[in-house]
């Protein structure tokens, strides 16, 4: 289990899987409708084609949530073995509660010191990366990605980014230099600490980040009029919240 203790914005998360638990109802089951959408119209036709019709394809999922997207039924008849990470073990917990399909396997496990290399067909960001606020995890994170894919293996990433009337909610405020999101929270001594919860890069950054890690671009589009609710407060978007991006990026060297 990834310890929280010294990790205010992990605890953080971890406060809001709970909440989700204690409140536990049927909805839980579901994944992200934007991040099913995705998968099933733009990442699946790039997926690699087996070398026999009995090979499954290896699929690493980052920051499953409370459940992988390939839980779907739609998604039924996919030959893969899915593993599904987040560093939040409440998510994970949820996740092996609802888990219904035998190819899918979830780990506490966070993107930013994982190991594995040459192992996977395909990685999908299950709107992780925006999660992690730290520059130095993100890149690491990022290469961490690029190097468990096996050669000509895809990088699917939906993410929130910056656009320039992008504005937040109250006890939320962005600073645009180091491109993190900050939470307000008072204690009961009623003292504020500020917690880092999101990074939002623009689209450009992102871009140049991605293609100096060696990833080759094949999709790249912010599609008109989407939005990602950048907080916990609220269920539905605002004008001024993220832009979404959507990403698929394939690995062309060793």
């Amino acid at each position: 289990m990834i310890s929280t203790s010294d990790n205010p914005q992990a605890k953080y998360y971890e406060d809001v899987y709970k909440k989700i638990q204690a409140n536990a109802c049927g909805d839980v089951k579901s994944c992200n409708e934007s991040l099913f959408t995705f998968v099933k119209m733009d990442v699946l036709k790039h997926l690699p084609l087996p070398s026999t019709p009995n090979d499954v394809l290896q699929i690493l999922e980052v920051g499953c949530g409370i459940q992988s997207v390939f839980n779907n039924i739609e998604l039924s008849d996919l030959k893969v073995e899915v593993n599904a990470i987040d560093f939040c073990q409440t998510a994970i917990d949820l996740s092996q509660k609802f888990n219904t399909k035998k190819n899918i396997s979830y780990y506490n496990k966070n993107i930013s010191s994982i190991t594995d290399t040459n192992c996977f067909d395909c990685v999908v960001d299950a709107h992780c990366l925006h999660c992690i606020p730290n520059e130095d995890d993100y890149h690491q994170a990022l290469n961490n990605i690029y190097h468990s894919l096996k050669r000509n293996g895809i990088f699917a990433l939906e993410t929130m980014v910056a656009h320039k009337k992008m504005s937040f909610d109250d006890g939320y405020h962005f600073c645009r230099d180091t491109k993190i999101l900050w939470k307000e929270k008072v204690s009961a001594a009623t003292t504020t600490t500020d917690i880092p919860v999101r990074r939002i890069e623009d689209c450009l950054s992102l871009e140049q980040i991605l293609l100096s890690i060696g990833f080759q671009i094949i999709y790249f589009i912010c599609p008109v009029g989407f939005k990602v609710i950048p907080t916990e407060t609220r269920n539905f978007t605002h004008p001024y919240d993220p832009d979404l991006l959507r990403v698929v990026c394939r690995r062309i060297l060793n």
